[in-house]
């Protein structure tokens, strides 16, 4: 996968990248199906929509990095998971953000990619 001509010269919003990297991750996994005998995916590969989320200090860089790290073993409880035991609560790590009184404040669903 490579950036399109001047890609790096050039500003590109956060919207357009993020539907780049989308683009191209879709194509390569397609190509991935019908070259490599990946396993095929019904359903969408990625979610509609993206949250922005501005990173204002240390503490909140180090939550993100938690839930990132734990998240992976959360997939169970995932609603986009069809094989989910039970349902996570949305934004989990921003709620135990806000029971602790720290940081966080809800950011508004960006525009459809």
């Amino acid at each position: 996968m490579c950036a399109p001509s001047g890609f790096a010269s050039q500003r590109a919003s956060l919207p357009a990248i993020v539907q780049w990297f989308k683009t191209m991750t879709t194509n390569e996994y397609l190509r991935g199906v019908k070259t490599s005998g990946w396993a095929p995916f019904q359903g969408q590969v990625w979610q509609r929509n993206y949250y922005e989320h501005v990173i204002r200090d240390e503490e909140s860089l180090n939550r993100i990095r938690e839930y990132i790290l734990n998240n992976p073993a959360q997939w169970a409880l995932d609603p986009e998971n069809p094989a989910a035991t039970s349902a996570e609560p949305p934004d989990v790590w921003r709620l135990q953000a806000r029971r602790e009184g720290k940081g966080d404040q809800p950011v508004a669903l960006t525009k459809d990619i």
